[in-house]
């Protein structure tokens, strides 16, 4: 089956193409630091789920997030519905999954700081993958937003509002 056929499967509503189990992992991290020094993680989120159709299935989204290094983790979680993980593939295949990395680059500009993003994503056996390394003032391009719409609804997924939006982007967009 060619990626586009397997990618049209995965994302149609009818119930031939949810008889095909449909499995969906997905891992953020979030590493920032200041004056071009050692850094250390500020967040890290978590997807795993697997549907079946006819049998009970599931997704667990966990967030962990600190605001910075001197301060405690927090947890949010959230179980996800099939709609819900087939609508992050959604928002995925709009910034170039499975086919190519997302048209991103991180934008350099006069702060102390850096931060940088890496992004795992495994549909049913298609990988996807990127990193952006930027300063504070967060990433540009083509598809990037797209990316922010990815990042966005998997935070209001988990009911998690804490996220840094000059680099993540605007909570405004996590319902697109």
């Amino acid at each position: 089956m060619s990626v586009l056929a397997w990618l049209k499967q995965v994302l149609a509503p009818t119930a031939a193409s949810s008889s095909e189990p449909f499995l969906l992992n997905v891992s953020l991290s979030h590493v920032a630091g200041f004056d071009w020094g050692a850094g250390g993680p500020c967040l890290y989120a978590s997807l795993v789920g697997g549907f079946v159709a006819g049998r009970r299935s599931s997704a667990l989204l966990c967030v962990l997030s600190r605001v910075d290094q001197g301060t405690q983790w927090r947890e949010w979680q959230a179980g996800l519905s099939e709609a819900d993980a087939r609508d992050l593939v959604r928002l995925m295949a709009a910034a170039g999954f499975p086919q190519r990395a997302p048209r991103v680059v991180g934008v350099v500009d006069t702060t102390e700081g850096w931060n940088e993003l890496t992004f795992r994503a495994n549909v049913t056996n298609q990988q996807w993958g990127f990193t952006i390394s930027m300063c504070h003032s967060g990433f540009d391009g083509p598809d990037a937003e797209s990316v922010r719409h990815i990042f966005s609804r998997l935070f209001a997924l988990a009911s998690f509002a804490g996220y840094d939006t000059r680099v993540f982007g605007s909570p405004g967009l996590a319902g697109v």
